[in-house]
């Protein structure tokens, strides 16, 4: 479909029917927002779809030059583009034309310009009783601006508790929720300005001492928005962040010595009654532990901590009566008894705290606990039994991963005891195993004397290079040993310039000329592969990188620029990019 510098006025003449006939339905149906220049004939529209949709259209006076859709059509323009060129048109017919300057006779006066108005002058001007009408019928509209009015000034009266709290956030989340039934990232967006003032309103409250406010705002967060987990996915954390924000409220009150001991006790009672509900496990992420870390803090001796360990004991209970075997139950049970121990910790029964920690041992976290008791008191052999115990637990149940830990802890050992022997050969063991992480190497070069190492790192590098392993291995160690012929050796064989990169400063040191020859053409390479704005954007920031570092940068930019412009002049939004190279 050839439609490039078609005038806009009839460029739909160019597309198929079935293009056409979307478009008008999308232009039809309202679905065109927020189209506007950003100059030079530069345009960007928002299209309401199953996925909302950027447009970028270009204008080379009344032609179009190119356009844009990040819907990841194969070919322009696609349905949404179509319809922003449409809103386009009808914009730009729509407005007034211009008139035919006449010649001004000697007789004719110049018209004043009248001053253009400002927010503060228009502010200045308007009544109270205008300014209240418009604020009236605004709030009666516009559910957005109701919703950052109301978390602005809205006082929920104290004698209705969190209701009136609740109320409010039930209406800022039911403002973001989409036509699909939940809350998507534009209605996310929808609700972060009032439910920002919210909290900042609240921070507010504390800060003069006003906690009562605050504790209910945290509480009608806690429960109006893990409700919204059944139906929402709020992979990104957006929404979990609310709540954060009002679990830092309970934490505040509990904190403050202002806060009246009656009041530390209610919001103390209300975690208790909130923590073992399922929604609050099943969907609270970490929001849960920071609930039950409060619990455990500001847990009185008496019966508010035998409530505590009634609740625990009764989770740990339940989990033992199910006869399922699975990942989830023990995850669970080693929740709840972590935090029974941390609990005796945190009321100083030692004795307790210890005897659950010893018939929990099978528990690498637990286990951990009793080898950091015989650390502190050097008794290295008893802490070389429980490692020992711990790897063959591990091997046992295949966790590989808490193998390697348990390796760690026997190289900490090694160290404290100043065991040059273990030393060498713990991080020997753990360099192979744990991916050739440089700290083990720096570990083992700190084992020989000067006059050993040369032979000792020769050989370790050598034996890296047969492996053929992954040049994230080997460039590090090359680095530490400043081996620079075989890093630029190593970078140009793979053939990745993110390594050209990273390593940058010291190939330019000892290796300019030949570092800016590959930097040249792997550049070549990336434009060539690159295809939509933000990797346009990556090809313009190497470009003015090469042109500030090399020695013939400059030289090497502006050829390579002329070389994409004439390669690419159809790739508008690459040449808008390199418009902006200076």
């Amino acid at each position: 479909m050839n439609w490039l510098n078609e005038p806009l006025s009839t460029i739909d003449r160019q597309w198929p029917a079935a293009l056409l006939k979307k478009a008008e339905t999308f232009l039809r149906q309202g679905k065109v927002d927020e189209l506007e220049e950003t100059g030079n004939g530069n345009w960007i529209a928002f299209v309401r779809d199953t996925k909302d949709c950027d447009v970028q259209i270009r204008l080379l006076g009344a032609e179009v030059a190119g356009c844009q859709c990040d819907c990841g059509a194969d070919t322009m323009p696609c349905e949404h583009a179509a319809a922003a060129m449409l809103a386009l048109r009808d914009r730009l017919a729509g407005a007034p034309a211009k008139t035919t300057r006449k010649a001004k006779t000697a007789l004719e006066k110049k018209p004043a310009r009248k001053k253009k108005e400002t927010f503060e002058d228009i502010l200045n001007r308007v009544s109270h009783d205008e300014l209240k009408a418009f604020l009236k019928e605004a709030f009666g509209r516009q559910r957005d601006f109701r919703n950052m009015f109301m978390a602005r000034f809205a006082e929920p009266d104290d004698a209705l508790g969190k209701a009136g709290y609740v109320k409010l956030l039930k209406n800022i989340l039911r403002s973001g929720v989409s036509r699909w039934g939940y809350i998507d990232g534009r209605g996310f967006r929808k609700i972060a300005k009032p439910m920002n003032e919210l909290i900042k309103q609240a921070h507010i409250q504390i800060d003069k001492k006003q906690f009562l406010g605050p504790m209910h705002l945290g509480q009608a967060m806690l429960e109006e928005i893990s409700e919204q987990f059944t139906t929402d996915y709020d992979g990104g954390g957006y929404l979990q962040g609310f709540i954060h924000e009002g679990i830092q409220f309970f934490k505040k009150i509990f904190q403050s010595a202002d806060t009246a001991q009656s009041l530390k006790n209610e919001l103390w009672n209300y975690l208790l009654e909130q923590c073992p509900k399922p929604i609050y496990l099943d969907y609270g992420g970490t929001y849960h532990g920071e609930m039950m870390e409060l619990l455990v803090v500001y847990a009185q001796a008496g019966e508010p901590e035998n409530r505590l360990h009634r609740l625990l004991d009764e989770q740990l209970l339940a989990l033992s009566a199910t006869s399922r075997q699975d990942y989830l139950r023990e995850f669970r049970k080693k929740y709840w008894l972590g935090w029974k121990i941390d609990l005796y910790r945190q009321l100083g029964r030692v004795a307790e705290m210890n005897a659950l920690v010893d018939a929990n041992l099978q528990v690498p976290e637990f286990r951990q606990i009793k080898l950091e008791q015989t650390i502190a008191d050097e008794r290295w052999d008893a802490a070389l039994a429980l490692i020992k115990e711990g790897i063959a637990l591990a091997i046992e149940q295949k966790h590989p991963g808490t193998v390697t830990e348990w390796k760690k802890q026997l190289l900490r050992i090694a160290q404290l005891r100043g065991d040059r022997e273990q030393l060498r050969a713990q991080a020997q063991e753990l360099f192979q195993t744990d991916r050739f992480r440089l700290e083990y190497f720096k570990i083992i070069k700190s084992s020989y004397a000067p006059d050993e190492w040369s032979e000792a790192a020769r050989t370790i590098i050598s034996a890296l290079e047969k492996r053929e392993l992954p040049p994230d291995y080997l460039l590090p160690v090359l680095e530490e040993e400043q081996d620079w012929p075989r890093m630029f050796a190593c970078i140009r064989r793979e053939g990745r310039f993110d390594m050209l990169l990273r390593y940058e400063p010291v190939m330019l040191e000892h290796f300019p000329q030949e570092s800016e020859k590959l930097y040249a053409s792997w550049l070549r390479q990336t434009a060539e592969r690159a295809s939509n704005r933000d990797e346009y954007k990556q090809v313009v920031a190497l470009l003015q990188n090469l042109a500030q570092k090399y020695p013939n940068g400059k030289e090497n930019t502006a050829s390579l620029v002329r070389e994409f412009r004439e390669r690419y002049k159809r790739r508008m939004a690459m040449l808008e990019e390199m418009d902006k190279i200076k």
